[in-house]
């Protein structure tokens, strides 16, 4: 469910269609007002807030899903 949410909230920021696995620098060549959107998405939308820190070190939406999943994002 987590994933299917964030790969909505990716999609609907990046506007282009996001696969669980693809990079968000690497594959979906984010810019910078992009993450910064994301980030407002996710916490809104998803109340799940994870730093740019967070999305270097886990910059697909499945390694965030699992972020979220273990508890270890700001969610809340």
């Amino acid at each position: 469910m987590v994933l299917d949410e964030l790969l909505q909230g990716w999609e609907s920021v990046l506007n282009r269609p996001v696969s669980p696995d693809d990079h968000l620098f690497d594959d979906l060549h984010a810019e910078s007002l992009e993450i910064l959107e994301l980030l407002e998405v996710m916490g809104d939308l998803l109340d799940l807030y994870v730093t740019i820190d967070d999305l270097y070190a886990h910059p697909t939406p499945r390694a965030v899903a699992g972020l979220a999943m273990r508890g270890e994002s700001h969610a809340g």
